[in-house]
């Protein structure tokens, strides 16, 4: 019997993979989040691009007012990211 001898390869990875699989998980999660913001603008607007109103009376005066304004408006953006 002849002695076998077994072939492993250890898969190296270099700290620019790493770096550019980081890049790439931070802009896809940058990618949802905008995404995600449009998705919930969309519901203050008509499909013709029209935004949804509220009539106000003040007194003897009415007005609309864009639904959008009344709603708190979040900031999508991404300050920090933190690797373990």
């Amino acid at each position: 019997m002849e002695n076998q001898e077994t072939n492993t390869q250890t898969q190296t990875t270099s700290l620019s993979d790493i770096l550019c699989g980081l890049q790439a998980a931070v802009c896809n999660a940058v990618s949802t989040m905008q995404s995600k913001h449009l998705e919930m603008l969309g519901k203050f607007v008509e499909k013709d691009g029209k935004p949804l109103t509220k009539t106000f009376r003040f007194g003897s005066q009415t007005t609309e007012v864009p639904l959008m304004s009344l709603v708190p408006q979040a900031n999508v953006e991404m300050d920090d990211v933190e690797i373990k």
